[in-house]
């Protein structure tokens, strides 16, 4: 099994944008900005590591939702927060097992539908 990373969390508001970083120890940031409309801000760690790229038209529909609805509202933000803090460990304990890539994949298709149409 894979070593566990920690997480840390940072946010600053920067005139109508919000900046938010989750930084793992001794590796690079992953910043999300929420003017992004192609959804390459990172961190959707869990889809990357299913669909096998950030470039996957699934992740970036998620990358989408979180830029435009979640990061706009103080719960989305807590949200996002939470899942920067988990969902490292869990793509990492996923990206090496195909089978479990293939159900979450399933698992996902809902959440990539409804963003879509949301973020349309």
């Amino acid at each position: 099994m894979g070593r566990i990373r920690y997480y840390t969390w940072n946010e600053m508001e920067t005139g109508n944008k919000w900046i938010v970083t989750a930084a793992p120890e001794e590796t690079t940031t992953t910043t999300s900005s929420s003017s992004s409309s192609s959804g390459g801000g990172g961190g959707c760690f869990i889809a990357t590591a299913a669909f096998g790229t950030p470039m996957a038209e699934e992740v970036k529909s998620l990358c989408e939702f979180r830029d435009q609805v979640l990061l706009r509202s103080p719960a989305g933000r807590e949200f996002v927060k939470f899942y920067y803090t988990v969902s490292p460990s869990i793509a990492d304990f996923i990206r090496n097992r195909p089978g479990l890539k293939a159900m979450v994949r399933e698992a996902l298709k809902p959440l990539v539908e409804a963003s879509k149409e949301i973020t349309k």
